[in-house]
């Protein structure tokens, strides 16, 4: 089970959500589809060839054009009036890439109507890649991406209409050796079509072979069988078996039979004049008709499997599999034996749905007991508890079960070995013959079958398995099985359209991780299922499943996001882990180590504790993390993280056993971390551990700020260690620090036995004595409040403080009287002013607030400040003092004696006014006066006015004065006592009460009375009178009603609006009031039961107050049956609704108020009411959509699909949903877009009775011209044409008036409720209608004709003018331009230079240099120093690693010694089939193994460079070539050597020049333009990369902001205006992150950079965007100047988001006439005046930044490129002293920090001897292997590449400046004479002048240091010790290297174990004997392997090897 995902191609315009396919092939834009034209990709092509053409043949083109421009007008006007538009049909495909569930979805529409397809069947062709989904009525040829349809074929029946007639899809198969598709439908028969061509249809069967109609389905299976022919040997027939439900009789279809797959044979019947391949089905038993399915086909070995389910036969298991023969030429090896599926609780799994066959992974083949993989195929089946879907989804149970093949095989076995011995039956129910014992035979070999026994019935020979997962309420309906490291993952699909993800391990274990709903609508999902497998290169496949209407395909190694380690692996997704590197949730190949599975939850990284979890925000200290799981690393740091604001890192010290110890930062408040509550007094900060960029863990902690609090009450409640200090009145941390010798109040938490804690240890007012203050305005109260908790030392003076809003009112003094406070002088006067600012209230709330203090003036006395030193006491519960005015607080008698006690008011007769007692002369009273009632009671209102005369009305009288209890009221109607309802009675404001029984109807007053008194003073008497009347009902209509109610029956009487509480009942069904008049009364009728009223009718009657009332006459109402609409002729609509629908349904005319409904968003949108035009017909318009702002977005391409239905007099939230019963998919409203219609953009003239022609968009996908309406200045303009993008409407004849009022009219168009003023028109000539169109269309091509003659006549006599003047202008600007660019370069070099070289730094405080670790592997492996083998831990299985950690470490004791070590060195370098670059290799691993014992390996690498020098010269070869190439092994490793010893060297004394030379020549080229595709540059030193044209630029300054930081930019950055946007992201991540190595920065593709305009508004800046620029077939990279970026202009780095970071090319191919896809930088010039062929195809687009290809430039842009050249000369000039500076550091024997490394003078010394010892007397050869040893080998490869030495990124920008340095490097090192000419290369004559003293600085350095002293061998030995002691443990282990090692010994073993045995020493040490045992141990091989001194029958591809390469990892 290989897992390959395919590459998915997005839609070009909206990222992958829309594609259209025209019906011939041609792909549509959906940019373009708004116009409904498509251009032609040749039209542009033509044009271009028709331009390159001669005179005289442009003559004849320009005819042919013009004729074919009149035929096209001749056309066109012929066309005019025409109203329809004739389009060809479109297959439209909906695709949706792969969402955050890795699922994509693709749905097909068909080309007559816009509804989705209804899928069936699928099939994938692997040759070509492509899906054959077989659907209703369709064919559809795909490929893979699901973005292109290849072709598309319509197989239905013209001309038919809905599901009835359709054609359905049975089975799909690929034949191919044929190529060829075969494809069972239409009227059952089958037919061949071409692969190539599916339209094509190469034949057709003769009979019926599958099922017609929707009923039943088939199951095909291609392969090779024997077919008839007894004797086929290798000559077989290519055989199609189908298995088919049998349906019906007239059918005459076999239920399972093969078919000839040879062309031209119509799919026969293989079969013989008497019997064949075929299984036949007794139609005359109807039982089994449409009960027999055949679900699934497979084949293993020489048999055919088939699953079959059946449901007619209760006696027989329901479920059977299959077999017969291939080699069985008449059929009687068919047999079959029952599938059983156990649930978990003894219940059965009745019925097969799906299956899958193929191989287990390790797991399951392990637990079946299969010795390997590939020995064993399991059967997957998916089961149910039901036959079908029909079933309520409640009784559903389903489950997975799993078969060995080889349990099945043995089972068919034993089922036919017992038949031939006489047991058992043969032949089944359903065959037309009778079922029969079996006859007992002796034939040897059954299995495929005998004529005496054939059709045996195994149903005593089941196959048995328990369900391994079990699912109720589902109906499991498709599955398939992948394989994955061991695990085995099922994806389960179900008839509800829900996907499972499961695990299957056992039958108990098993699991589903991951559920997805696949269908939005419920769809079921079909068994079909593809895998495809796109290449090698992708490891997991993608799974193509199919639904009822789209095609999915999923990534099966989808991996859900996660947040942390536990949360990833709880998913126990096999795919996937976290990966602890990542710091997320990815699959396994993303994750090179650290990754941790679901099979390893107990690994994950995780915080146990944090101590302490909080500390103070103003406060530093250490706290301490337990962790598990986390690697000890001195670069984890501690990274505190509060919201927006940039992280704090701290160093994480480990302290033991997973501890570490992090000091936490510090900041001045809440306030600065961004917190601005005020009542906020801490913050959660992520606390992480990172490892670098790796987020290993995290966890919250708290920071608290307990100067926050500002009272004690807050401060003592709070959860943090906090103290207030009640002399400094502060809440503190630190009490020690901050408040000496006061008094504290300890917070809770601190409760370690201080005296006062909490809140009650708080001074503050008691508030268990104490409530708020009452005080009258004016009036004198003396206040005295009880306080607690009081400090007497330093509470010594009080004072009341009174407040209102923050603004104090006043302040009086205070004295304490023990516990208790009184406040002197507390009267309120004098503030009006402040009761107008609480909008003159009756009351005014002032804050009391008790102040304190320990003396009562303050020490230093200040005006306004005399109360500074004064306290608040504490006031928790907000006592108050409540100032109030009685005249506000009642403004009557009965409101003012009711008022609350603490209120002293009571009513003034005298004044009449609600006062004080004092402010009364006379007659005041309160509601404890004795008999107190108010005077004058009123009556305002009362209702009802009308009542029955039986009384029991309850009458509800409103008023003033109406009395202060229900005792002392009396209410009487007339003479007629009204009886008071005292519970509802409201003192002085209303009284209820129940009117009496009266004999006549009568009119009466209604009476109120107070009190015991009988004056009038204290009675009131209602002007209305109270009427006495019972209702009558003469008429009501309707007369009759649905019975689900909604009906508003009219009911006619008089009287009818008596009484209070009304009900009306029909029968028993209640009938709610809704309005009434004293004639009308409507009510709307409930539903009622519709099994017992329907049909029925019921007597009315009628309650009021209790007394019920009936009709005079005997009219009843009827309930009839409920409406029903039963179909919607076209269920479109538009967002804005008003889409008029048909509805057609039965009793609609009992409707009085249908809607049409649509569900959106969980929300019910209603349309306008309905017009019911008959019992049968209604018209309804579609309702408004709120589009919402987030989500869905409608689009004209892909509708959306929404419930809908209709309110038929129904209440509201209750309609009855449509469901079209034909044709599922029409049960949804298909909702677009609303339809544009173009503005007139200038005043249009127009004339009555013509054509108004308006455009638009969309205007035909939801409306139709009913829909549309159009009025010109008010008049309407009849509509006679609408098209997708045109609108007409004709003026008539009342527009001449309005156009004789008005000049301009405005026009008005809407569709359905959209409704738009597209513009103005007037009345006069209408110069664009179709004749005066055709006039001036003719008059124009006169006109042109005319003036192409006369134009081609003057431009043939004057083109050799034209020429000459061309010519000479164009000499005239080249020369001002050489003019000018000489000028130019003249000035830089005279003024600029010594400018700009003082600007360039002289060095860099910080110097980013990689670690020994890094360094060493990029000089070791530097095409693989991240992933090399040797830099990981060698990984071995356990069961070995003790055997291969044996051996290597014996190889490693065979490399320590010197004369093996030497052995295999020689053998290495003699052997002449070893590549170069295998010895390179075997040097740096010999470095590797001995980077821990340089001393022995300089003494080995002395003694190899001793026998290369003696060989080369024996050989005669040139000696100061000598060490120029590593072409040995010697010479890689004293490369390495240097590089090993150098790197203190370099850290410590030539690095920092080294870096300031990189640094500067870097500055430098940025400081003039460069073209960021070819690289070529201004400023450069390298002629191949400078840039030879004149490009004007302007340096600009831009401010760089922090994402997050606010509008203030933090980082000056300089750029140039001529800068692409990718190079200004480089120039301002440099400056940003200057101090940061470049592992440490963002990348170029990581962010975006927005340019931030005023207003807050920002623009994302690309390279390559919808505004790029194009030019004659190149685009050109966006520039600072082309977005009018401005100097000082603000600009922003931003995280890159998902869509941002691949541009939708396509949109700028539509704007070009040459279509392309793709975009190919121009290639880099190779040679400074070369010419570079354009490598680019017709269909390729090329782009450009400054310049274009060499040669593609127009004319007037080419220029000498010699002009450039002084270029190179200013640029020298500027790196002139870096250059030299850093010459001297290389070729420096003394420095200020260093001396000169020991071991260039130990290795000099040694080439000096060696020299000497050979007799070599040419001073020059030492001079050059010094030379190449050194200089070449070591500085250049530095020069070239300072990322080798630096954490900076490959300086591919000024590589070729770098390469110039280091030739000129090269030259000086030589001692041969240059020669140079004005052909000489320009690098060796831009440093000519100085290449002399540069040799001269060489030799001075080789001589000095042959001077010195030489070194002796102890010193350097402990040089060597000294310098690789602290890097020895540089790499994980050497293990890796030794490995890698091996696989050269093992190779050359046979000249290795020669070379030992010829070697006397050797064989003294018994090396022979230890190499051999050595290669034993890492390869177990018999003892007499070697036994005659050779090794001839070694084989290094051992077993124990890993892989072909001999590694173990």
């Amino acid at each position: 089970m290989q897992d390959n995902r395919p590459s998915t191609s997005a839609d070009p315009c909206d990222s992958g959500e829309i594609s259209r396919f025209t019906a011939d092939g041609t792909t549509q834009c959906p940019c373009c589809a708004a116009s409904d034209v498509q251009i032609s990709p040749t039209t542009s092509s033509r044009s271009r060839r028709r331009s390159n053409l001669p005179p005289d043949r442009t003559i004849g083109s320009t005819r042919i054009m013009l004729s074919t421009f009149i035929f096209v007008m001749f056309a066109l006007s012929n066309a005019i009036g025409v109203t329809g538009l004739y389009s060809s049909s479109v297959t439209r495909v909906s695709v949706r890439e792969f969402d955050d569930n890795g699922i994509g979805t693709v749905r097909f529409f068909p080309m007559q109507n816009e509804k989705n397809v209804i899928l069936q069947r699928m099939v994938h062709d692997k040759n070509t890649n492509r899906l054959i989904v077989g659907a209703v009525n369709h064919l559809y040829d795909v490929h893979t991406s699901l973005a292109e349809v290849k072709e598309k074929v319509f197989i239905g029946d013209e001309g038919c209409e809905g599901l009835s007639c359709a054609v359905y899809v049975k089975a799909l198969a690929i034949d191919k050796s044929e190529h060829a598709l075969i494809e069972c439908s239409g009227n059952g028969t089958c037919k061949r079509r071409s692969l190539g061509n599916i339209s094509h249809v190469i034949e057709e069967s003769i009979r019926n072979m599958v099922p017609y109609g929707s009923e039943g389905m088939a199951t095909a299976l291609v392969t090779e069988t024997c077919g008839v022919n007894d004797r086929c040997g290798s000559n077989r027939t290519r055989t199609l078996f189908l298995g088919t439900t049998p349906v019906k009789k007239e059918d005459m279809q076999y239920i399972i039979s093969g078919y000839n797959l040879k062309e031209g044979r119509h799919l026969e019947a293989l079969k013989t004049n008497f019997e064949g391949l075929q299984l036949t089905v007794n139609y005359e038993n109807s039982d089994v008709l449409n009960l027999i399915d055949y679900i699934f086909a497979f084949e293993h070995g020489n048999f055919v499997y088939f699953i079959v389910r059946q449901n007619y036969d209760s006696s027989r298991t329901t479920t059977h599999i299959a077999r017969f023969c291939k080699d069985d030429t008449k059929f009687h090896s068919y047999s079959e034996i029952p599938m059983i599926c156990n649930g978990p609780n003894g219940e059965k799994l009745l019925y097969a749905q799906d299956a899958f066959f193929g191989k287990p992974d390790y797991d399951l083949a392990e637990l079946f007991k299969a010795q390997s993989v590939d020995s064993v195929d399991l059967v997957f089946t998916v089961f149910s508890s039901k036959f079908n879907t029909s079933s309520n989804v409640e009784d559903y149970v389903s489950g997975v079960c799993v078969y060995d093949i080889r349990e099945i095989s043995r089972q068919f076995e034993v089922a036919q070995k017992q038949c031939h011995e006489g047991h058992g039956f043969r032949g089944f129910n359903f065959q037309s013959t009778d079922v029969q014992p079996c006859t007992h035979t002796k034939l040897p070999d059954v299995q495929c079958g005998s004529e005496t026994n054939p059709f045996v019935d195994g149903s005593d020979h089941p196959v048995t398995a328990n369900a391994w997962l079990v699912r109720n309420k589902e109906h499991f309906s498709s599955i398939y099985v992948h394989g994955f490291k061991g695990a085995n993952v099922a994806f389960i699909g179900t008839a509800e359209g829900v996907l499972h993800k499961a695990v299957l391990l056992n039958e108990t274990s098993s699991k589903i991780f991951k559920t997805v709903q696949l269908t939005n609508d419920g769809s079921p999902i079909l068994q079909d299922k593809v895998q495809v497998d796109l290449g090698s290169n992708i490891k997991t496949p993608t799974l193509f499943v199919m639904s009822k209407y789209a095609v999915h395909k999923l990534k099966v190694d989808h991996c859900d996001h996660a947040d942390n380690c536990i949360d990833c692996v709880r998913h126990e997704n096999p795919f996937c882990g976290w990966c602890v590197k990542l710091n997320r949730c990815a699959k396994r190949d993303e994750c090179s180590f650290d990754f941790i599975n679901y099979r390893r939850t107990q690994e994950c990284p995780s915080i146990i504790n944090i101590t302490p979890n909080q500390q103070d925000i103003v406060k530093s200290r250490h706290i301490m993390i337990s962790t598990q799981n986390i690697p000890v690393d001195p670069r984890l740091k501690c990274v505190f993280k509060i919201d927006n604001r940039p992280e704090e890192q701290r160093i994480a010290e480990h302290v033991s056993n997973g501890t570490f110890k992090c000091v936490t930062p510090t900041f001045p408040n809440l306030a600065a971390v961004g917190i601005d509550d005020e009542g906020a007094s801490s913050v959660t900060a992520r606390l992480s551990i990172v490892d670098g960029d790796a987020t290993l863990i995290s966890s919250n902690f708290t920071f608290f700020d307990c100067q926050q609090h500002s009272t004690c009450n807050e401060c003592s409640e709070s959860t943090f260690p906090c103290f207030w200090c009640i002399k400094n009145n502060k809440c503190v941390t630190n009490a020690e620090d901050a408040c000496r010798e006061d008094v504290l109040v300890v917070s809770r938490v601190h409760g370690n036995g201080a005296s006062r804690i909490g809140p009650s240890g708080c001074p503050r007012i008691d508030t268990r004595n104490h409530s708020s203050f009452y005080i009258g305005l004016g009036k004198n109260r003396q206040i005295s409040v009880k306080a607690e908790n009081l400090d007497d030392p330093s509470m010594q003076h009080f004072k009341c403080n009174f407040s209102h809003n923050g603004q104090v009112i006043k302040t009086s003094k205070a004295i304490r009287r023990g516990s208790d406070i009184e406040c002197l002088d507390v009267k309120f006067d004098s503030f009006e002013h402040l009761r107008h600012m609480v909008n003159n209230a009756a009351t005014l709330p002032i804050d009391l607030n008790i102040l304190w203090a320990q003396t009562e003036k303050p020490l230093r006395a200040v005006a306004g400040q005399e109360l500074s030193h004064y306290r608040p006491l504490g006031n928790p519960h907000n006592i108050q003092v409540i100032v109030y005015t009685c005249e506000r607080l009642a403004d009557n008698c009965g409101h003012c004696l009711i008022l609350p006690k603490h209120y002293e008011c009571g009513w003034c007769d005298s004044s009449s006014k609600c006062t004080f007692r004092a402010a009364c002369a006379s007659d005041w009273m309160s509601i404890l006066s004795p008999n107190s009632h108010c005077k004058a009671p009123k009556i305002i209102n009362f209702w009802p006015r009308k009542g029955p005369r039986n009384g029991g009305t309850r009458l509800n009288i409103t008023g003033v004065n109406l009395g202060l209890n229900a005792a002392d009221v009396e209410v009487f109607v007339e003479n007629n006592r009204c009886q008071l309802i005292a519970n509802e009675y409201k003192p002085t404001e209303s009284i209820v009460c129940m009117t009496g029984r009266v004999d006549a109807p009568m009119d009466g007053h209604v009476i109120v009375r107070i009190g015991p008194h009988k004056e009038k003073n204290f009675t009131n008497v209602a002007l209305d009178y109270y009427r006495y009347a019972d209702p009558e009902i003469t008429y009501f209509s309707p007369v009759s009603g649905p019975v689900g109610g909604g009906t508003d029956i009219v009911f006619t009487g008089k009287n009818l609006d008596s009484g209070r509480d009304v009900t009306i009942r029909i029968g028993i069904v209640n009938c709610r009031v809704l309005r009434r008049t004293e004639k009308e009364l409507v009510c709307r009728t409930e539903a009622a039961d519709s099994n017992n009223m329907e049909g029925r009718s019921a007597s009315v009657s009628l309650t009021v107050d209790g007394a019920v009332f009936s009709l005079r006459n005997s009219i009843s109402y009827t309930f009839l049956k409920n409406p029903a609409v039963t179909r919607v002729d076209k269920a479109v609509s538009i967002v804005s609704g008003g889409i008029l629908t048909d509805v057609v349904g039965r009793d609609l005319k009992l409707l009085q108020r249908p809607k049409m409904v649509v569900k959106f968003e969980d929300k019910l949108y209603y349309g306008e009411r309905c017009i019911v035009e008959s019992t049968s017909r209604m018209q309804c318009r579609t309702p408004t959509i709120v589009e919402p702002r987030d989500g869905y977005k409608f689009s004209s391409e892909n509708p959306i699909e929404l419930d809908f239905g209709f309110s038929l007099d129904q209440e509201e939230d209750n309609f009855n949903k449509y469901i079209d019963e034909d044709d599922e998919s029409k049960s949804k409203l298909n909702v677009y877009p609303d339809p544009k219609i173009i503005n007139i953009s200038n005043v249009q003239s127009a004339q009555v009775g013509s054509d108004l022609v308006m455009k638009g968009e969309n205007l035909i996908l939801a409306a139709a011209v009913r829909d549309v309406n159009v009025t010109v200045g008010g008049a309407p303009c009849v509509v006679t044409a609408l098209a997708s993008v045109t609108l007409t409407c004709q003026l008539g004849p009342q527009m001449e008036e309005i156009f004789d009022d008005q000049d301009d009219v405005d026009v008005i168009v809407s569709i359905g409720n959209k409704i738009e003023n597209v513009g103005r028109i007037s009345g006069g000539f209408n110069f664009a209608s179709p004749s005066y169109l055709i006039l001036g269309i003719v008059f124009a091509f006169f006109l042109l004709v005319f003036i192409l003659i006369i134009i081609c006549y003057r431009r043939l006599n004057k083109t050799h003018n034209k020429e000459m003047l061309t010519m000479k202008h164009q000499m005239t600007t080249i020369e001002m331009k050489i003019a000018q660019e000489c000028k130019e370069a003249f000035h830089e070099l005279q003024t600029n230079l010594n400018a700009i070289a003082g600007s360039l730094p002289e060095g860099t405080p910080f110097i980013p240099f990689l670690s020994y670790q890094d360094y060493t592997a990029r000089i070791l492996f530097p095409q693989s120093f991240n992933n090399h083998p040797v830099l990981r831990e060698l990984d071995v299985d356990s069961d070995r690693q003790c055997q291969v950690h044996n051996g290597l470490k014996q190889l490693h004791n065979l490399l320590l010694n010197k004369t093996f070590l030497l052995a295999f060195v020689r053998t290495i370098d003699d052997n002449k089939y070893m590549l170069q670059k295998d010895r390179v290799y075997v040097g740096s691993l010999l470095m590797v193994v001995f980077q821990d014992r340089m001393d022995y390996c300089t003494e080995i690498l002395k003694q190899l460079l001793k026998e290369l020098i003696k060989r080369n010269l024996e050989a005669r070869f040139q000696p100061k070539i000598l060490f120029r190439r590593a072409e040995s092994v010697a010479e890689r490793m004293l490369s390495v050597w240097f590089s090993f010893l150098m790197y203190g060297y370099l850290t410590g004394t030539a690095g920092q020049q080294l870096y300031q030379f990189y640094w500067a020549t870097k500055q430098q080229t940025e400081k003039g333009p460069q073209d960021s595709i070819t690289l070529e540059a201004r400023y450069s030193l390298s002629e191949e990369k400078l840039l030879r044209a004149t490009v004007h630029s302007r340096e600009l300054t831009v401010f760089v902001v922090t994402e997050g930081g606010g509008a203030i930019g933090d980082t000056q950055v300089t750029v140039l205006d001529c800068d692409s946007i990718t190079q200004v992201k480089e120039k301002c991540i440099d400056a940003k992150y200057r101090t940061i190595p470049f592992s440490g920065r963002p990348l170029v593709t990581d962010v975006d950079l927005e340019l931030r305009l005023p207003g807050g508004q920002r623009k994302m800046m690309l390279d390559l965007d919808q505004s790029s620029r194009h030019d004659n077939g190149y685009w050109r990279y966006n520039t600072l100047a082309h977005y009018n970026v401005e100097n000082k202009a603000m600009l922003a780095l931003v995280p890159r988001q998902a869509n941002s970071s691949s541009y939708n090319l396509s949109l700028m191919s539509d704007r070009s006439d040459s279509s392309s896809k793709t975009f190919h930088n121009s290639p880099t010039l190779t040679r400074p005046f070369g010419t570079t062929s354009s490598g680019h195809s017709k269909d390729t687009m090329r782009v450009y930044h400054l310049v274009r290809q060499h040669g593609e430039q127009e004319p007037q842009e080419k220029m000498m490129s010699e002009i450039y050249l002084n270029r190179l000369l200013y640029m020298k000039g500027t790196l002139q002293k870096f250059i030299e500076n850093l010459f001297e550091v290389i070729f420096a024997t003394t420095s200020k920090t260093a001396c000169l490394p020991a071991c260039v003078k130990y290795m000099f010394d040694f080439l000096d001897d060696q020299a000497r010892e050979h007799g070599i007397v040419d001073e020059d050869v030492s001079h050059a292997w010094k030379s190449n040893a050194l200089p070449l080998r070591f500085w250049v490869n530095l020069i070239k590449n300072p990322d080798f030495i630096f954490d900076i990124p490959k300086p591919t920008k000024i590589e070729g400046s770098l390469n110039v340095v280091a030739q000129t490097l090269m030259d000086a090192c030589s001692k041969q004479d240059q020669h140079l000419t004005k052909d000489s290369p320009s690098s060796k004559l831009l440093f000519a002048n100085d290449i002399e003293k540069h040799k001269n600085l060489v030799a001075r350095y080789y001589n000095e240091i042959a001077e010195l002293q030489r070194i002796p061998e102890e010193n350097m030995s402990s040089f060597l010790l000294q310098g690789t002691q602290p890097n020895q443990r540089s790499f994980h282990a050497c293990l890796s290297a030794l490995n890698e090692l091996y696989i050269f010994v093992a190779q050359n073993r046979d000249m290795i174990y020669e070379e030992l045995t010829n070697n006397e020493y050797a064989l003294h040490g018994g090396l022979p004997e230890q190499f051999r045992k050595m290669l034993e141990t890492m390869d177990v091989v018999p003892d007499s392997s070697i036994n005659n001194g050779s090794l001839d029958n070694y084989n290094s591809k051992s077993r124990l090897m890993s892989n072909s390469h001999s590694r173990f990892f």
